[in-house]
């Protein structure tokens, strides 16, 4: 073989070289115009209410499977008495059963009004092992400005003794987009978006999709942190409290008041007051 011959191979496979990885790291990047319409309509708006149908808390999260299964934070249901979801196609659903949750990686699972069967699109989980530098993006609510869109990459993996594994990402987050999808170059979701660092840019983390695994069965309509867990009150009695039926204002009483029958810290710490407070619920 002449040195020409030799001289063009080499260029050649230098060129294949060049253009295969090219060809894989475009593969990784992500074609925002195309995943946007395939993935936003499985992503969903959290509305939470107090006991007087106000506005308590909002949020973020997305169907993970037809029936209308949603997966979001645990924090954003804090307190709540009521809760409820709107659609990309502003179509609204009452929460009516808490499938899952942990409080501790801060996820919950849970089911909505589907009396007329409809079928949701939603995100799949991906099966694929994550890596430093990977192409994501999300859709959110931040600030309650509704589907917005933002990307980054995966910045690293790490394990904590509460969240499991957990993905530091840089696509900006704000409050409202706890509970959003972190999705890959294939529109598939890879984690569940938590927290963020205040101090510091763009330092941002996503629960690991896999650590749904570990959430806690709860499968009924019970929100973390109820004001009447240690209550005596049969299923049916907190179904109507939850609803409004029959339910009059919490009312405040004297710490050691005869009507004291929980604990006043949970009740403190929720309502940020001092030690002379507790609750009682009053029924027709």
């Amino acid at each position: 073989m002449s040195s020409n011959q030799l001289e063009m191979r080499n260029i050649t496979l230098i060129l294949f070289c060049i253009f295969n990885a090219s060809f894989n790291l475009l593969s990784q990047s992500l074609d925002l115009i195309s995943l946007i319409p395939q993935c936003k309509p499985s992503v969903v708006t959290i509305t939470t209410y107090n006991q007087e149908e106000e506005p308590l808390a909002s949020g973020t999260g997305f169907f993970i499977d037809s029936t209308g299964v949603v997966v979001s934070c645990y924090h954003i249901f804090i307190g709540a008495f009521k809760a409820e979801i709107e659609t990309a196609k502003g179509e609204r659903h009452v929460v009516t059963n808490i499938k899952y949750w942990s409080e501790k990686k801060d996820l919950i699972a849970f089911s909505i009004e589907n009396s007329t069967h409809i079928v949701f699109p939603y995100l799949r989980r991906s099966s694929a092992s994550l890596r430093d530098g990977e192409s994501v993006f999300t859709i959110g609510n931040p600030m309650g400005l509704e589907y917005s869109i933002s990307d980054g990459v995966i910045s690293a993996i790490r394990y904590n003794k509460n969240y499991g594994k957990i993905i530091q990402f840089t696509a900006p987050i704000s409050h409202g987009n706890s509970g959003s999808p972190l999705i890959n170059a294939n529109g598939e979701f890879v984690g569940i978006i938590s927290f963020g660092l205040v101090e510091g840019q763009n330092l941002n983390f996503a629960i690991d999709a896999f650590e749904m695994e570990e959430m806690e069965e709860i499968n009924e309509l019970r929100f973390p942190n109820d004001k009447r867990d240690n209550l005596k009150f049969s299923q049916n009695d907190i179904l109507r409290a939850k609803w409004g039926e029959s339910f009059y204002k919490i009312q405040g009483r004297e710490k050691d008041s005869d009507l004291d029958e929980f604990s006043t810290k949970l009740w403190n710490s929720i309502h940020e007051v001092g030690n002379n407070y507790t609750k009682c619920l009053v029924y027709e």
